[in-house]
């Protein structure tokens, strides 16, 4: 075997050994061996989809953030300064 089969099979070996195997990557696993790869892809994408709602809320709900920065510093002004 050639430097580049080992880089590739070390390279896969070393993709599939690192995912975390959690409850949504199990569903995904059966949704793709049951109904296919397709499937499979779409129960992934609709995690992404979900991880990236709970994210985009945390981080608007810290208090560092730049979006709540602006709405404490509007609403701490008068209604006087505004106008």
């Amino acid at each position: 075997m050639s430097f580049f089969e080992y880089a590739l099979i070390g390279f896969f070996v070393g993709i599939i050994t690192t995912a975390p195997v959690g409850p949504v990557n199990i569903m995904a696993i059966q949704h793709a061996v049951h109904g296919g790869f397709r499937q499979g892809v779409f129960v992934g994408l609709g995690a992404v989809v979900a991880d990236t709602i709970f994210a985009a809320a945390a981080i608007s709900a810290s208090p560092r953030s730049p979006i709540s920065s602006k709405a404490s510093s509007t609403s701490s002004r008068s209604s006087a300064e505004l106008c």
